[in-house]
């Protein structure tokens, strides 16, 4: 198989596994909590699914750069802010948004995301 499809094909898996992961938590939580039935509980559920699966396949697609620590860190940032966003979407419309909004997608995800892959760098290395 194409080494493009392969990474593809590895980021979209693993973006679609922490979406699971994701998911399955906040619905134990609801759970707990008597909330299964409030419909935050779908929207939090799909903005999990569309943001790993969009963070998974652009990961993938640069996934050759998680050779080198910068590279990680760069994957961490590509990663992060389409998680962000899709959070920030969450909490209200495009529409309403105001500029802070679009720095804060960009300064989340570009900090927290590669402090994550950073500190997941070994695990990254072995992906196939």
């Amino acid at each position: 198989m194409p080494t493009i499809r392969r990474n593809m094909r590895t980021g979209l898996t693993w973006g679609t596994l922490y979406a699971g992961i994701y998911s399955t938590v906040a619905i134990f939580i609801a759970a707990g909590s008597g909330h299964v039935k409030d419909p935050f509980l779908g929207k939090l559920i799909l903005t999990y699914v569309a943001s790993g699966v969009t963070a998974g396949v652009l990961v993938g697609l640069l996934l050759p750069l998680r050779e080198t620590i910068l590279g990680t860190a760069l994957l961490g940032a590509v990663g992060g802010v389409p998680v962000f966003y899709g959070f920030a979407l969450l909490g209200a419309p495009i529409s309403e948004w105001r500029g802070d909004a679009v720095r804060d997608v960009l300064t989340l995800g570009c900090t927290i995301g590669p402090l994550a892959a950073l500190s997941l760098r070994a695990a990254i290395k072995r992906l196939p």
